[in-house]
């Protein structure tokens, strides 16, 4: 098609690398603001987002939304679209009416890797599960059971009391945390003592297919 205008290859290239770079300035000019119901999923999806699409992207919890402080507010009106898990998506959409912003749903995936690797484990294996928030720890909980793993021996905890976390530490044999409590659990495990990161990631088709929406919004504007 593009020989038969007389466009050679080579200047074919360049208008689809000259559309590209567009693109990818366009993206990193757009505030986004990511909905998770808990603090550690909302910065951890924040991050990958902003890291494949180029978005500068915001975390905010469903609570947030919920109290609607002045940054809250804020945060909103300074965004170009909100984005959100599927399962939180129309909760959002109710949450920010008042707004009229354009509310878009990502997929994410439990860490396969990481429910085998527990799997593992024999059944009289002692786990402790450290995290920030109560919402992550029922929804790692949900995603265990859901994996065939209900009947394993686990403590589920989001304490930051240094006793209640060191008694913790020293009834399991095997620790597993979110991401926002590697840092500070790691310091105070027992000479190798096993620690594993519970990892969920954004499902890659529905992050290809989140920037081509946003995309498209931003040329309709």
């Amino acid at each position: 098609e593009a020989l038969e205008t007389g466009m050679d290859a080579e200047e074919f290239l360049d208008i689809v690398t000259q559309r590209v770079k567009e693109k990818i300035e366009l993206m990193s000019k757009i505030v986004a603001v990511y909905v998770e119901c808990n603090i550690e999923q909302a910065r951890m999806f924040s991050k990958q987002l902003s890291f494949s699409t180029n978005l500068n992207v915001i975390p905010l919890t469903i609570s947030d939304l919920k109290n609607m402080d002045k940054d809250t507010q804020d945060t909103i009106e300074k965004s170009q679209v909100i984005i959100a898990t599927f399962n939180h998506v129309n909760e959002v959409i109710e949450l920010t009416e008042a707004f009229s912003k354009e509310v878009l749903g990502v997929a994410i995936n439990a860490d396969l890797e990481t429910i085998v690797r527990i799997a593992r484990y024999p059944d009289v294996t002692k786990l402790g599960f450290i995290c920030i928030s109560e919402e992550f720890m029922f929804k790692i909980r949900g995603a265990l059971e859901k994996a065939g793993l209900g009947n394993i021996n686990i403590e589920y905890s989001n304490t930051t009391d240094v006793n209640e976390l060191d008694r913790i530490i020293n009834n399991s044999e095997v620790i597993i945390v979110s991401p926002g409590r590697y840092k500070d659990v790691k310091e105070r495990l027992r000479q190798g003592q096993e620690i594993i990161q519970f990892l969920y990631s954004l499902d890659d088709g529905s992050v290809k297919a989140l920037k081509s929406k946003i995309v498209e919004l931003k040329y309709q504007k």
